[in-house]
C-alpha cells in the first residue's frame, strides 16, 4: 500500500496516516523539495525506533498555483503504484482540488482511497465515501519526545547535558510526598517559593564534598537574601518543622548561626530545592491520572521541566550557543501537545510570550497552552486584567488564583478546568 501524503508545514498533518496505519511506502508532495527531505530524515528516526519499516519516497516537488502539473504528477502516481491512499489532512487548497479531478478519472480502474484526519478530536473521515478507513487499531498518537523531533528539535536529557530534563520516578512513595508538598504549598505559593528560594540558595553555597542529601552553610551567607525576600528566622524554622514532621526532611537545625538540612532522598531534594517544582510535579500527576467519562486516560504522555533544543543539536563548542527552553510540564493528548507554564508567584507578560513561541515552534496550530499561576492575590487584578486580555488574545488559557481559588479546588476540579480544553 503507497499513502502519498500533501506536505504541510503543521510535521504532525505528515505523518498521521503513517501512525495509525503501516504502509509500505510514503510518497511527499509539497512545493519545497528540500524541506521535505529534511522532514523525511527526522520521521525516519521516529519509525525506526518504532520497528517500523516504511519506504519514504523521493518526495516530489510540485507548485502552488499550477493545477494541471499537479493533476498530471498526481495522475503518474496513480499509475505508476497500486492500491494508493491519499492523505487530504494537510495540503493548499489547489492540490486538493486536483485530488478530486484525479480521482474522478480513475475511482472505477484504480483502487483509489483517500482520507482526513480531525487531530484535534482525534478522528479519521473517509473521504471517498466507501465506507472504509485506513485505521487498524488505534488512534495515532506521540511521545513527548517524538512531538518536539518532528518539528526539528529534540529533547536533551541529564545524562546528555547538565542542567537539562531530569526523568523523574513516580513511585507510590514519591506521590505521596508531592501530594504533601502541595498541600503545604498551596496555603500560600508566594512564601513557599521565597523560603524555597532559601534552601535553593543554600544549596548553592554547599561544599562539594559535602554528602548529595546533607546541606551545611553559614546562615550570615543566606542573611542578605532572606532580607531582600523577606524571610525571617522564625517562617523558616517553621517551614523545616513541617517538612520534618511529614517526613521530607530528616535532619534539621537552623539558628542565628548555621542552615543545616538533610533530605528524604534525591528527588525530595530536588522539589525543596527549586522553587515552583513542586505546582509542577503536582499538575503533571494529575495530568498523567486524568481519565475521561469511560475511564481511559485522557494524556497518553506528560514530561515535566522538558528541555527543549531547537535543532536538536549539543554544541560542545561554546562559540556557538544553543537555542533552548525550558517548559514546566509538555503532555500529549493524541497528536497535540499541551504547553503547560507553572508560576507560584507574579507573573510578567514576557511569560506569554515565551509560553506562545515555543508552542507555536513545536505544535503549530494545534498547540494548547495553559498557563498555571496560583501566587496571585484578588487584589491584583487590576494589574493582570491586561495580562488576562492578551493571553486570551494569543490563545493562551490561564488557570490563576484571582478568578478560580485553587486552595479551594479539588484535585478534580482543577482536572476539571484542563479539560475544559477538550470539552470533556
Amino acid at each position: 500500500m503507497t499513502f502519498v501524503e500533501f506536505f504541510d508545514k503543521d510535521a504532525v498533518e505528515n505523518i498521521c496516516a503513517c501512525l495509525a496505519h503501516k504502509p509500505d511506502k510514503v510518497i511527499f508532495l509539497g512545493a519545497d523539495k528540500k524541506k521535505m527531505e529534511r522532514h523525511i530524515v527526522r520521521y525516519k528516526k521516529i519509525f525506526e525506533e518504532r520497528n517500523i519499516d516504511i519506504d519514504f519516497a523521493v518526495p516530489r516537488s510540485v507548485t502552488k498555483n499550477n493545477i494541471q502539473t499537479m493533476v498530471n504528477i498526481l495522475t503518474q502516481i496513480v499509475e505508476e503504484n497500486d492500491d494508493c491512499v491519499f492523505g487530504l489532512t494537510g495540503g493548499e487548497d489547489l492540490h486538493l482540488v486536483a485530488m478530486g479531478i484525479v480521482y474522478e478519472r480513475y475511482k472505477d480502474t484504480k483502487n483509489i482511497q483517500m482520507h482526513r484526519f480531525n487531530l484535534k478530536n482525534n478522528t479519521i473521515v473517509d473521504c471517498d465515501m466507501d465506507g472504509k478507513t485506513i485505521l487498524e487499531e488505534t488512534l495515532p498518537s506521540l511521545t513527548v519526545q517524538e512531538n518536539i523531533r518532528i518539528y526539528g528539535g529534540d529533547v536533551i536529557y541529564e545524562y546528555e547535558k547538565a542542567g537539562t530534563t531530569y526523568q523523574w520516578e513516580y513511585t507510590e512513595d514519591f506521590v505521596s510526598d508531592i501530594n504533601t508538598m502541595w498541600e503545604i504549598c498551596r496555603e500560600t505559593p508566594r512564601k513557599w517559593n521565597t523560603h524555597i528560594g532559601i534552601f535553593a540558595k543554600a544549596e548553592t553555597l554547599k561544599k562539594e564534598l559535602d554528602p548529595l542529601l546533607c546541606t551545611k552553610v553559614k546562615m550570615e551567607d543566606l542573611k542578605e537574601q532572606m532580607d531582600v525576600t523577606g524571610v525571617t528566622l522564625s517562617t523558616l524554622k517553621s517551614l523545616a518543622r513541617k517538612l520534618y514532621f511529614e517526613g521530607l526532611i530528616l535532619e534539621h537545625k537552623i539558628d542565628e548561626e548555621e542552615f543545616f538540612v538533610t533530605y528524604k532522598d534525591e528527588q525530595v531534594k530536588r522539589c525543596l530545592t527549586k522553587a515552583g517544582q513542586v505546582l509542577e510535579m503536582k499538575m503533571s500527576i494529575l495530568l498523567m491520572n486524568a481519565k475521561d467519562k469511560k475511564g481511559n486516560l485522557i494524556y497518553n504522555d506528560v514530561v515535566n521541566g522538558v528541555y527543549i533544543d531547537w535543532d536538536g543539536k549539543i554544541h560542545e563548542n561554546s562559540d556557538i550557543p544553543d537555542t533552548a527552553n525550558e517548559i514546566d510540564v509538555l503532555a500529549m493528548r493524541g497528536t497535540i501537545p499541551i504547553f503547560i507554564s507553572c508560576k507560584n508567584g507574579k507573573v510578567s507578560i514576557d511569560e506569554l510570550f515565551k509560553l506562545n513561541s515555543v508552542a507555536e515552534q513545536f505544535g503549530g496550530q494545534y498547540a494548547q497552552k495553559i498557563l498555571l499561576a496560583p501566587g496571585l492575590y484578588k487584589n491584583e487584578l487590576p494589574q493582570y486584567e491586561y495580562l488576562f486580555q492578551r493571553a486570551e488574545d494569543m490563545h493562551i488559557r490561564v488557570i490563576d488564583s484571582i478568578r478560580h481559588d485553587l486552595n479551594e479546588l479539588s484535585d478534580e476540579k482543577i482536572i476539571k478546568l484542563f479539560n475544559n480544553l477538550w470539552n470533556l
